[in-house]
């Protein structure tokens, strides 16, 4: 293995993210990949799109799930709830008691569609919404404790100190409204469960400067060293500004979008800013090109905004996406990245090392960051609501890597 070089003016928090990172590393055997046979899988849909996804019904029964399909409109006409997310929630609940496992459950259509709840995190400022599917994954939350209409706020609804925040389901969507996309979307994530050539070992980590030079490609080399490579993971990586970690290519948008289409991996995974319609290095308007589904895992701001054609929802759309795991809005790290850096490492860990679906990825990442993250001391409350509400994940919830 080389060895991890730091760049000479790295910061002390720096070295200290590249030393929690390394807790986490492959030094023991890796384990074999859990099987999530047996469990519940359950698709909602609007009664147009259901024929859409009966394949993929009928391929998640093939290998072990307990597969149900559902309507919207029957759940909206028979459920109770104050409103249509209350409503869903509510049908969600009862499914979730159903087994002793947590059940797998696919969203498919816009949030215009199938609707997502509206979160206000910050009690004090109501014109600073989040749009979120985390409210059908974590069911015993005091969403609305205060009864004032406005979901989701810290410490007037839910807080660290009176809400765990376990979710009791492994929620996906499927951010798009037309049969045709819906199909496309169906087969992609079929394609990459049945996938077993060398390309499912294949990785891409990029990484921009966040705040300077080799923060954030700390992480990325990190994982590359200690957790892809003992798993026999092939790594590409690309970094901005970071001579000193020797990237095998400079982050630019050409060197992405090449690499992408060249090296053909089946997990790709960036850090960078961004907005819902681009980073730096990819954008809604130019993407590999014909080229085999991957799990997707960014940290960058807004780029899995529901409410917009934002980059998350487009990669899903194009069949580039089995797996989509992204920020509706802004993410936040406070004055100690450590703990929400840490997180984001977890969730690479338990897909690669562990193997675990990506919902269940996310669970764990979302468990560690509520056990490890100050709030109000590093992070605002409304900023780690913010965090935990805005992650969500299009496509399927239950794909695993190899």
């Amino acid at each position: 293995m080389v060895p991890l070089r730091f760049p000479r003016n790295l910061p002390l928090p720096a070295c200290l993210v590249v030393l929690i990172c390394l807790q986490f590393t492959a030094c023991n055997p890796r384990p074999p990949a859990p099987s999530y046979e047996g469990y519940g899988y359950l698709l909602v849909a609007p009664e147009t799109l259901l024929p859409s996804v009966e394949d993929l019904a009928a391929y998640k029964e093939s290998k072990g799930f307990l597969v149900d399909t559902v309507s919207l409109e029957e759940i909206l006409a028979a459920s109770p709830g104050n409103d249509d997310p209350e409503k869903v929630r509510n049908y969600l609940l009862g499914y979730s008691a159903l087994t002793s496992t947590r059940e797998f459950v696919l969203l498919v259509g816009s949030m215009d569609t199938l609707p997502m709840r509206i979160a206000y995190p910050d009690p004090n400022d109501h014109g600073r919404i989040v749009p979120t599917d985390f409210y059908y994954e974590e069911l015993t939350g005091g969403w609305d404790a205060d009864s004032d209409g406005f979901y989701g706020e810290y410490g007037d609804d839910m807080s660290k100190m009176t809400d765990d925040y376990v979710t009791e389901l492994y929620v996906g969507r499927l951010p798009w409204d037309e049969t045709e996309e819906i199909l496309a979307i169906c087969d992609a994530i079929i394609s990459y469960q049945e996938d077993t050539s060398s390309r499912m070992t294949r990785t891409i980590g990029a990484a921009a400067t966040i705040q300077e030079p080799c923060d954030a490609a700390l992480y990325v080399q990190t994982a590359m060293l200690t957790v892809a490579a003992p798993a026999g993971y092939e790594s590409i990586t690309l970094y901005e500004d970071c001579p000193a970690l020797a990237p095998d290519f400079e982050l630019t948008r050409d060197n992405f979008l090449t690499q992408w289409e060249v090296h053909e991996p089946g997990l790709v995974s960036w850090f960078s800013h961004g907005f819902w319609g681009a980073t730096d290095f990819i954008s809604v308007d130019e993407y590999p090109q014909e080229v085999k589904p991957a799990v997707v895992l960014t940290s960058a701001c807004t780029v899995g905004a529901p409410d917009a054609v934002s980059v998350g929802r487009v990669l899903v759309r194009e069949g580039l996406a089995a797996g989509f795991l992204g920020g509706t809005r802004s993410t936040y790290f406070g004055y100690n990245p450590i703990p929400c850096f840490t997180a984001q490492f977890k969730v690479g860990t338990s897909l690669i090392t562990e193997q675990r679906a990506l919902a269940d990825a996310k669970r764990v990442s979302i468990e560690y960051l509520v056990r490890h993250e100050q709030v109000p001391q590093n992070l605002s409350g409304d900023a780690f609501h913010q965090d935990l509400f805005g992650f969500i994940i299009y496509g399927d919830p239950s794909v695993q890597l190899r």
